[in-house]
């Protein structure tokens, strides 16, 4: 990787006609304005459908794309939708926060009305078009599991597979065959909007990499407990014989939440999935890299050591620490993939153990600029001192944006900051997309040795708390934000390609 930077910016937060970011036009803009600006690298959230609490990291599938980001105006193009309904899919949700209208993802609105629409345009294929999605249908060995377990759930008044009945719950192949035949067509949904899905994010990646911005994706470590996931391959997760939850997922106390995070998600069984050769992991592994040029490993750290909480306690604080794979799985990935296009997302708690199987790998881990003013150790690691190999982030999707934490300082961090950065006390309170407070923090960032520097799009933006995606630890209220068109305006180009020219960040193409 050479010395380069980038943009944190979901899909769904992109903007558009459609109450979501889509795959269409405005993506495409959007990679435009980051080349002019500099910058290498566009990172994205995971794709998948999404869940509990419209997270992309509680997806119903880890091979399925989300059916709202699909760009509807194609559909309406190939004759499949027409202009009326169209238009009804068409919504700019606003919010007015502090006085200030906000766009905002209605995630109630999209699943009331999008679904129909969608079945709408599955209906009107002709026998050729509906050739094309059977023979993709049939090249894809995850596709039928997942078109049947979206089947069977949304007959089932879409509870979790584990209230379904027996003969279904475990998946016993005649019952589920049975179950489904009288809805082809509900299937055949399934299977069309995957179709869908990958023809355009296909055509959308291909477009931008011809531009020369690079995509990085994002591949949770773990799935949903109410997916296809589970529910096809029980075996390799921590479930009883009823298809219950031994123990879940989270992390212990951290720089996020003081009780810790319980994200509820099954275990692995990592000594089944040992006897298997790792197969789960390889093959999920590549359909990540399949979709992007770079993978960020989520959770990196409990791949060596994972926080496990008993079912039924009340607080992750309660929760043990368990010895995970490590070298131990990633040797045979690494084997697989030998360019590794991973960067491990090492964030957290780290024990010498996490930090020596993080270099073992040879991959590039990550930091966080906002981790590293603490004002309790003098032995405290400055951004001067990060390593080559590492990709720095002025903030993260589970962070507060730049702008947002330099407002929350307190006074001895803020002091800290000030003089590190060389910023003026009278622009402490000063945000938006000429803030110079961010700039100071920016020629920080770009001054690090780390090979890639990202900022969220926020963080080009000035903007605060109240743009925060999402505050680990609460349920509600995250993943919605999205951006205007106004707003990919106010990106100061002019600045940030100067910004990358003169630390050497540019592209050199």
């Amino acid at each position: 990787m050479l010395r380069s930077s980038g943009v944190v910016l979901p899909v769904s937060a992109l903007p558009g006609p459609f109450g979501i970011g889509c795959m269409g036009k405005e993506a495409l803009d959007f990679a435009r304005t980051i080349l002019a600006a500099g910058f290498s690298y566009w990172q994205i959230l995971p794709l998948g459908p999404t869940g509990s609490g419209d997270s992309p990291y509680q997806s119903f599938s880890t091979y399925a794309g989300n059916p709202y980001l699909i760009d509807l105006r194609p559909l309406c193009e190939a004759g499949w939708l027409t202009d009326a309904e169209l238009q009804t899919a068409t919504r700019d949700h606003m919010e007015i926060i502090d006085g200030v209208p906000y766009s905002r993802v209605d995630y109630g609105w999209l699943w009331e009305t999008r679904r129909a629409l969608l079945k709408t345009a599955a209906s009107r294929l002709n026998e050729a078009e509906r050739a094309d999605v059977s023979r993709f249908s049939d090249s894809q060995d995850w596709l039928p599991d997942y078109a049947a377990f979206m089947t069977i759930k949304g007959k089932q008044g879409h509870r979790p597979w584990w209230e379904w009945p027996e003969a279904l719950k475990l998946k016993d192949p005649s019952a589920v065959q049975k179950f489904i035949q009288p809805f082809t067509d509900e299937y055949f949904f399934h299977c069309f909007v995957q179709y869908i899905f990958r023809t355009q994010w296909f055509a959308l990646k291909a477009a931008v990499n011809e531009l020369g911005i690079k995509i990085i994706g994002d591949i949770p470590i773990y799935v949903a407990s109410d997916s296809v996931d589970v529910w096809a391959d029980r075996r390799w997760f921590e479930l009883d014989d009823e298809g219950h939850q031994l123990r879940s997922a989270g992390v212990p106390p951290d720089l996020y939440t003081d009780d810790g995070q319980f994200w509820g998600n099954p275990l692995y069984r990592w000594d089944r999935l040992k006897a298997d050769g790792y197969t789960w992991w390889l093959k999920r592994i590549k359909a990540a890299v399949d979709l992007c040029d770079i993978v960020r490993l989520d959770h990196f750290r409990g791949f060596e050591a994972y926080w496990a909480v008993e079912q039924g306690a009340t607080l992750a604080r309660a929760g043990v620490w368990e010895k995970g794979p490590a070298m131990d799985l990633f040797d045979p990935i690494l084997r697989a993939f030998p360019l590794a296009p991973f960067i491990a997302e090492d964030l957290g708690y780290m024990t010498k153990e996490a930090e020596n199987f993080v270099r073992q790998t040879g991959l590039p881990g990550m930091k966080v600029l906002q981790f590293h003013f603490s004002t309790d150790s003098d032995g405290e690691l400055r951004p001067h001192d990060f390593e080559k190999k590492v990709c720095a982030y002025a903030s993260t999707h589970d962070s507060d944006t730049l702008f947002g934490w330099l407002e929350s300082l307190d006074t001895p961090t803020w002091e800290l900051v000030r003089d590190y950065a060389g910023i003026r006390q009278h622009d402490r309170h000063l945000g938006g997309p000429k803030s110079r407070i961010c700039r100071s923090v920016f020629r920080v960032l770009w001054q690090t040795p780390a090979q890639l520097v990202m900022v969220q799009m926020q963080d080009l933006l000035g903007q605060g708390n109240d743009m925060r995606t999402n505050r680990p630890g609460i349920a509600d209220g995250n993943w919605r934000i999205r951006f205007t068109p106004e707003d990919l305006e106010q990106i100061d180009v002019a600045y940030f390609r100067r910004l990358n020219d003169v630390f050497q960040r540019t592209p050199a193409i």
